[in-house]
């Protein structure tokens, strides 16, 4: 019937399209290497969805059967489901944001995805054709890291590690792990010229994890290369086991040569070995042993249903560790895939995770499987738990998971009797019945799920780059707001940056500048009553009214922050400065200071037990602090150049404008910066020799420098 002929083309079209979505990026879209594949996929689920369940009414070999993979995978998404009504942010449990398009929403797409595939690819025998088709797209995404590695492409994130069209190193070399494993597969299973590219395309794949120097992903690699080559070893004979033992000799010869030499020039001139080498490095793990150990204080508070997907920032913030004062202030992940999971679902959510994963695995052990196949896919899950102990999930991790998943659904799967006996729908039934019930429910889906969220995505773009005309940038700021986005939470944070930014700009109107404030603080005060517990929301909003001018306000939500996140150095000190600012020397003296007791071993935060001795007269007990951990009382840092001339110590604050010349020697504005310390203190000669030199050394800067030396006289 043709119904059902075009539900089954349009569930191969969906199925042989995801493999590509890691090549989509649509610069139309805020954080375009995430929300373009995450509603890319979403939609293509959608529609593959509403077709197959045309195809199962109408076709009994198309409906779901049995395994305890299958059992295991939906008591996970069901278990997530009940978890998240009960999260600490029900709506981000359900949702995510933006910048990671997680949440509920994804695992149940993902779900479903292993349900078309484990059903479909199955009754048609096409498993090595889809196979085949995620390698040809994980080989253009390789030509993009090549490209990127000769330096003929930007590498996204800066730097040296290669992030193709995932934006993310990490995202690649996951992505490229199960993909490494999976060309090896079908070489040894194919013949004459395709085995030949795959074997190409296999070491073309490792070299590009290489350049990613990502960790976990490296060693999830190595030890899934291992446990194959070990098993082969086992259960060969002859050449086999010959290359086996080989391939084992070769993989302990490399980590023993990185260790080896891990503290050589070579190892620490070449930034990817250097970054490889402190896998060995105890104090490398410390930060990830902290957030380990902050996730385990999180589960044992919520044992049974966590704290909901997306749960962790609340962790992050209540169990704070001021020993994390150096690295990045807002962690949204363990960083490890099962407490993540333990975090997000408790106890029975990292339960059903791993008994997924063994179960799959032993699926794949049976008699009329190859001994390829066999081992290969043992040698994924095991690579993926592995990378997973120091990695969290994304998109497409969560996409070729789901898809080995369904290989090994159906590895192992039989008919559903209750879904056996229900009849078949005759081409009637399904014209006039099933396909009006599908179309609009698909429809339905797609609209709620993606299309009031992308339109708000693409403005808040729109708004950006309207950003000289800041009535224009208003009004898409004000249609994103009101868009009915799942991600209103970042919607508001890039109103409230917005405003920020005209409220210092005297040349936009008034009344743009007060809408924007307005606009901003109400979207803000929405997300802090929607959840009261998020610290990092409650800081920006307090940051947003102290800087509309709302004294009482600021100082509230303040307040509440200290109380979420009690051992926050930033939040202290960020208090002392607007003590400061205030003109409280004390007050901001006393903040400075407890934020340092802290934790003591770090020279920023001593530079604000220093700066708070300093304003408040203990010149000689900040200047003695400084030395102590800075080794010198005039570092290049602003607050202390900021604390010398509130405390009209000039000549100390022409040392600190030296030492900002100093490490930035060809920056005009540290020396203009200089220029204007002398001026100060009084030391006009040396200022305008000063300018001199900066004239003579950077000729763009002299119209700069005449109008400087015009000010003071000259």
């Amino acid at each position: 019937m043709a119904l059902k002929s075009a539900a089954r083309w349009a569930v191969f079209g969906v199925l042989f399209l995801i493999p590509f979505i890691p090549l989509f990026v649509s610069n139309a879209f805020f954080f375009p290497f995430i929300t373009s594949k995450g509603f890319a996929f979403r939609i293509l689920v959608e529609i593959g969805a509403g077709a197959w369940l045309l195809l199962a009414l109408s076709d009994k070999k198309y409906r779901p059967r049995f395994s305890w993979t299958f059992a295991l995978y939906g008591g996970f998404v069901a278990w997530m489901f009940i978890a998240d009504l009960f999260a600490a942010n029900p709506h981000k449990a359900f949702w995510s944001n933006y910048e990671r398009m997680d949440g509920w929403v994804t695992m149940i797409h993902a779900f479903l995805f292993f349900l078309i595939a484990g059903s479909v690819l199955s009754a048609e025998k096409l498993w090595k054709k889809w196979w085949l088709m995620v390698l040809g797209a994980s080989a253009l995404v390789s030509v993009y890291g090549l490209w990127q590695i000769f330096g003929f492409a930007q590498i996204h994130q800066g730097g040296v590690r290669a992030d193709a069209s995932f934006g993310n190193a990490i995202y690649l070399a996951v992505y490229l792990m199960f993909t490494v494993l999976l060309s090896v597969w079908q070489a040894i299973e194919s013949k004459g010229w395709l085995r030949y590219c795959l074997i190409a395309l296999a070491a073309i794949q490792v070299v590009i994890i290489f350049a990613t120097a990502t960790r976990g992903a490296l060693i999830g690699l190595f030890a899934a290369a291992g446990l194959i080559a070990l098993l082969w070893a086992v259960r060969s004979g002859g050449t086999g086991r010959k290359v086996a033992i080989g391939a084992i000799v070769a993989l302990i010869a490399i980590a023993g040569a990185l260790f080896i030499g891990r503290d050589s020039a070579f190892v620490r001139s070449e930034p990817t070995l250097a970054r490889l080498a402190t896998v060995f490095e105890a104090g490398e793990l410390k930060v990830r042993a902290t957030l380990w150990g902050m996730a385990y204080e999180g589960f044992l508070e919520r044992p049974i249903t966590g704290w909901g997907q997306e749960g962790y920032n609340y962790v992050f913030n209540k169990y704070y560790k001021p020993s994390l004062f150096a690295q990045e202030p807002w962690f949204d992940r363990a960083h490890n895939t099962y407490l993540d999971w333990l975090v997000a679902g408790g106890a029975p959510a990292l339960l059903l995770f791993l008994a997924l994963l063994i179960t799959a695995a032993f699926s794949f052990y049976r008699k009329d499987a190859t001994k390829a196949e066999k081992l290969i896919f043992l040698g994924i899950l095991a690579g993926y738990a592995i990378q997973a102990a120091s990695a969290f999930d994304n998109l497409f991790s969560y996409v070729l998971l789901a898809a080995v998943l369904a290989m090994a659904h159906d590895r192992s799967a039989r008919p559903i009797a209750a879904l056996e006996r229900a009849p078949e729908l005759g081409s009637s039934a399904l014209l006039t019945l099933g396909a009006p019930v599908a179309l609009v429910a698909t429809v339905a889906v797609l609209w709620v799920v993606n299309v009031p969220s992308m339109n708000a995505s693409s403005g808040l773009i729109r708004a950006a780059q309207s950003a000289g005309t800041p009535g224009v940038a208003l009004a898409e700021y004000q249609k994103a707001a009101a868009s009915g986005s799942f991600a209103s939470q970042e919607i508001a944070e890039q109103i409230l940056t917005f405003a920020n930014i005209v409220g210092s700009q005297a040349a936009v109107p008034a009344d743009i500048r007060q809408a924007a404030f307005t606009l901003a603080l109400t979207q803000m005060q929405k997300e802090v009553a929607a959840a009261p517990m998020d610290a990092r929301i409650r800081l920006m909003y307090a940051q947003g009214l102290g800087a509309a001018g709302d004294a009482a306000g600021y100082q509230h939500e303040m307040d509440a922050v200290l109380a979420l996140s009690p051992k926050k150095q930033n939040i202290i000190f960020q208090r002392g400065i607007t003590a400061w600012q205030s003109g409280n020397r004390v007050e901001a003296a006393k903040n400075f200071e407890a934020g340092y007791e802290l934790d003591t071993s770090f020279v920023n935060a001593a530079v604000y037990a220093a700066v708070g001795k300093i304003i408040t007269g203990d010149v000689a007990g900040g200047k003695a602090l400084l030395e102590e951990k800075a080794g010198s009382a005039h570092i290049d840092n602003d607050l202390l150049r900021f604390a010398y001339y509130d405390a009209k110590l000039f000549n100390d604050l022409v040392e600190v404008a030296r030492a900002h010349v100093a490490s930035v020697p060809d920056d005009v504005n540290a020396h203009l910066t200089l220029a204007q310390a002398l001026v100060v203190a009084g030391r006009i000669p040396e200022a305008r020799a000063e300018i001199a030199a900066t004239i003579a050394a950077h000729p763009e800067a002299a119209s700069a420098g005449a109008e400087f030396l015009k000010q003071i006289g000259q």
